[in-house]
């Protein structure tokens, strides 16, 4: 993980690297302050744990603490007790007080205590009757509610649906879905590449931010806007699906970022590039209106 000063943002200049070892980073969570979060593969490990990094001297940068399934530490001893076709692995996982929500693939998503930040410890965990790939875990924390994310990792639907759950965590110990969010209709299995969910916008400090509406993107089936007012009945309040680029079968809407003007920027993760949007109709009144 490498850290960069921005001060002259057409001139960055690294200052600091953190050196996981093995296989390296995935995905980097930092949201300001002392604490970066980040899922990677070091030595003695089957496949990617999660660490949590001081970065309080960014030309230091330094493990805190790394948590992981049972399972994955080879180095210790430990062997897998799930079938050979799963991966139990840590895609990433958001964080709140002194609770992390981690995305754990094909082991759904785990409460993982934080309170002391060098030997973070399971509270629960909760796995899908259908669906995996467990991607992103958003916590609304004034809800007592986390929207997840799979991720839709095969063309069509080979790999069955790829969902959004919203997960009721009023008892952290017994998590619960409480509904799914709707599925885009059509004929998306059959226009090629990925139909799915994948990310969604993540809240951050800096941010459009909002409890109720959520922006997912669906490859695909593009960006979509769900209504979370009622948890029990998500509403797809808006979608945007672009032209399918030049030279690839569909659209693969990947990420999306909202900017508190209301500006809504989203990639493709083939070669679309980076799209900037600007919400119509009732969608900017309905924003002003459920903002955090």
């Amino acid at each position: 993980m490498a850290i960069y000063d921005l001060a002259d943002p057409t001139d960055p200049q690294r200052v600091g690297f953190f050196d996981t070892g093995g296989e390296g980073v995935h995905r980097i969570v930092y949201e300001g302050g002392d604490r970066a979060y980040i899922s990677a593969t070091p030595p003695g490990y089957n496949g990617r744990i999660w660490f949590i990094v001081d970065v309080s001297d960014p030309s230091e940068p330094s493990e805190i603490g790394r948590w992981w399934l049972p399972g994955i530490r080879t180095e210790g001893g430990e062997t897998p007790d799930w079938p050979a076709d799963e991966e139990r692995i840590v895609h990433h996982a958001m964080v709140h007080g002194d609770r992390a929500y981690v995305g754990m693939w094909d082991s759904g998503m785990v409460i993982v205590d934080i309170s002391d930040p060098t030997s973070p410890t399971t509270i629960s965990r909760i796995k899908w009757d259908e669906g995996g790939n467990t991607h992103t875990c958003l916590p609304l924390p004034d809800r007592n509610l986390v929207v997840v994310t799979d991720e839709a990792t095969k063309d069509g639907c080979e790999d069955g649906p790829r969902m959004v759950r919203v997960v009721d965590v009023s008892d952290e110990t017994n998590p619960f879905v409480r509904s799914i969010c709707p599925v885009p209709e059509g004929d998306f299995c059959d226009r090629g590449l990925r139909f799915g969910a994948h990310n969604l916008h993540e809240n951050r400090p800096g941010s459009y931010r909002s409890q109720q509406l959520m922006f997912v993107t669906y490859f695909n089936a593009g960006l979509r806007v769900y209504d979370l007012t009622d948890p029990d009945a998500p509403v797809d309040l808006a979608h945007w699906i672009p032209e399918c680029p030049p030279g690839q079968a569909a659209a693969q809407i990947n990420d999306v970022y909202v900017s508190e003007d209301h500006t809504i920027y989203a990639t493709d993760r083939v070669k679309g590039g980076v799209y900037i949007l600007k919400p119509t109709a009732e969608l900017p009144a309905r924003m002003s209106e459920l903002a955090r």
